[in-house]
């Protein structure tokens, strides 16, 4: 094969997956609008004193 060919294959491989390629990241990139963030792995509580209802109902 000649460096001319190489070449003429290589661009012709642009061409034919190219399109491709940019229409799945766009694709991830309009999904990725409508994801939303996933919640939390840590939730705080505040509450009163250690001797309030609100501080007995988190513990029980």
């Amino acid at each position: 094969m000649s460096k001319n060919a190489s070449k003429r294959s290589y661009k012709d491989l642009l061409i034919s997956f190219g399109p491709a390629i940019l229409l799945v990241i766009a694709g991830f990139w309009v999904a990725y609008q409508f994801v939303a963030p996933p919640p939390p792995k840590k939730i705080i509580i505040s509450t009163g004193s250690e001797t309030g209802v609100y501080y007995k109902t988190e513990v029980s």
